[in-house]
């Protein structure tokens, strides 16, 4: 039960929540209208604590002077999916923003404090050790930093993973607005390389160097991270029977299946004398800076074997594929991002293989498409 007390000519509301005495000053002076409001109070603080939602209410009171760094504990741990590469990254987020906000409570965090930090995240220093890896130093006073500020890039990506837990903490309603801003998104055009520039790279690779031809091409028609081709083996990737190729998605512990079409087929056929072993003899990354040499060498615009993946994929969306096959071919984790970054297209066109929607045999050559030819007609 709650009840009225005048104390000082102010009117109080007495009441027992969780076994404990409460009470609330209704801030009105102790005179008949007054008692009348007041009582409309303590007849709604009744029924709540009645019911429970007094109590709930307590709960995200006291979830409002929760720390800054107890609020992330608790986001995590509601995020077990995570991986742990991305939770670091709301950690350091975090404990960027908290190097200058304090770890204070959630709720006074403030559009204001927002800007107020991430101004001062523009001055931000760190050091990065610059010392020659071919020569490592022998003891920590031979090694050599260099000082660095943090890019726009890097404090907006910071920005947006705090809003992102900010989200989590208006949704459970322990705030009632998120104080970091949407950041507006920036979107680049996507640059491709033209089909009369892809002739021209493959005919001289052809010519000069028939491994780095196949890297290409490879990735042309599979369109593939160029570190997904490291690994790949005719035994555990390339099965011939259920035209299926098998790449390792390393980063989520899976493999990811894509299919093997005729253009495709036709070109390993024609490339690779022996399945066995390795497609390509590539041990790393670093070791695959022929194509960055090559355009340099040949005066071609700023390429990179990542170009020639957006190439592929914005080849399928512009031939009029549905939009979730390309994104499946793509293996883009969301189809926002198929969406934002490569759809230029009619998307209500519909598709229905690569090879009759490219012109992946044209680019090619001749030679390739009486070969294809002879492939569909057996």
């Amino acid at each position: 039960m709650a009840s009225l007390r005048a104390m000082n000519n102010i009117l109080f509301i007495d009441y027992r929540v969780g076994g404990r005495r409460k009470r609330v000053s209704t801030k009105l002076k102790d005179n008949r209208e007054n008692r009348k409001k007041a009582e409309v109070l303590r007849k709604q603080i009744e029924y709540e604590v009645s019911t429970g939602v007094y109590t709930e209410r307590l709960k995200r009171l006291d979830k409002k002077e929760m720390s800054l760094s107890k609020g992330l504990d608790e986001f995590l741990k509601s995020k077990e999916e995570l991986n742990q590469r991305t939770a670091n990254g709301y950690k350091h987020a975090m404990s960027k923003f908290i190097k200058y906000s304090g770890n204070v409570s959630i709720k006074k965090i403030t559009p204001e404090l927002v800007k107020e930090v991430r101004a001062k995240l523009v001055m931000d220093k760190y050091k990065v050790n610059i010392t020659n890896k071919k020569k490592p130093a022998l003891n920590a006073e031979e090694k050599v930093y260099k000082e660095k500020t943090l890019t726009e890039i890097t404090i907006t990506s910071y920005i947006n993973k705090l809003r992102i837990i900010f989200n989590y903490f208006v949704k459970q309603k322990y705030i009632s607005d998120n104080p970091f801003p949407a950041q507006p998104i920036k979107i680049k055009p996507v640059v491709t390389i033209p089909d009369k520039d892809l002739q021209d790279i493959l005919a001289k690779l052809k010519r000069n160097n028939r491994e780095h031809y196949k890297v290409i091409m490879f990735l042309l028609l599979t369109g593939l991270r160029v570190g997904e081709l490291i690994g790949l083996t005719f035994e555990d990737s390339v099965d011939f029977r259920e035209e299926i190729l098998k790449v390792k998605n390393y980063k989520k512990n899976r493999e990811d299946l894509l299919p093997i079409y005729p253009e495709m087929m036709e070109f390993i056929r024609e490339e690779w004398s022996d399945y066995t072993g390795l497609l390509f003899s590539y041990k790393s990354i670093h070791s695959m800076k022929f194509f960055e040499r090559f355009r340099k060498r040949e005066g071609y615009e700023k390429y990179s074997f990542h170009t020639i993946r957006k190439t592929f994929i914005t080849k399928l969306i512009n031939s009029g594929m549905s939009v979730y096959d390309v994104m499946t071919l793509a293996r883009h984790r969301n189809i926002e991002t198929t969406l934002r970054h490569y759809s230029r297209a009619d998307l209500r066109r519909m598709g229905n293989e690569i090879s009759n929607r490219t012109n992946m045999g044209s680019i090619l050559g001749s030679d390739f498409k009486k070969g294809l030819k002879l492939v569909k007609n057996a």
